[in-house]
């Protein structure tokens, strides 16, 4: 982390000297050694209670785990989409698949978890489903999408 600040300014007796600071972080990867490695250590999804006294949906809470076991910090991108037991994908008003954005390029530095949890206030309506979890490791040397993941997991609302 490299560090700016001003100059103090020198006050008389009894004064306040106040100083501005700046941190910048600084990455360095050399081209050769990364070791570009993660996944999703944990997940669960949560029933939250309905904001709504008689509520259809159920609102739920989402909490991921990844774990970077690389030598190099990642900004994965981690979405989430919902299938119902019969295999349709969960769609918004206009029809499109609801895709659920976990995290979008957060810094996740070596040999380190990262906890994201997300409420999902539009919630679902009891019974049984599938999340199809999508991570992305960001870019390195200008290279996109270097490491792809899907994880399928299923789940019930009670």
């Amino acid at each position: 982390m490299f560090y700016f600040q001003e100059s103090p300014v020198k006050t008389g007796k009894g004064g306040l000297a106040t100083v501005i600071r700046i941190g910048s972080p600084v990455y360095v990867a050399v081209e050769g050694t990364e070791k570009i490695r993660g996944k999703i250590a944990n997940f669960e999804i949560l029933e939250s209670t309905p904001l709504v006294k008689d509520s259809k949906t159920i609102p739920v809470k989402i909490i991921t785990t990844f774990r970077n076991y690389g030598n190099v910090h990642l900004r994965p991108e981690i979405t989430m989409s919902i299938k119902t037991k019969k295999g349709k994908w969960l769609t918004d008003e206009e029809g499109k698949p609801v895709e659920i954005t976990l995290t979008k390029g957060w810094p996740i530095f070596p040999f380190s978890d990262y906890i994201i949890e997300k409420e999902w206030k539009n919630g679902l309506k009891p019974g049984k489903y599938s999340a199809i979890i999508n991570t992305t490791f960001g870019m390195l040397y200008g290279k996109e999408n270097i490491i792809s993941q899907k994880k399928e997991i299923v789940f019930k609302i009670k």
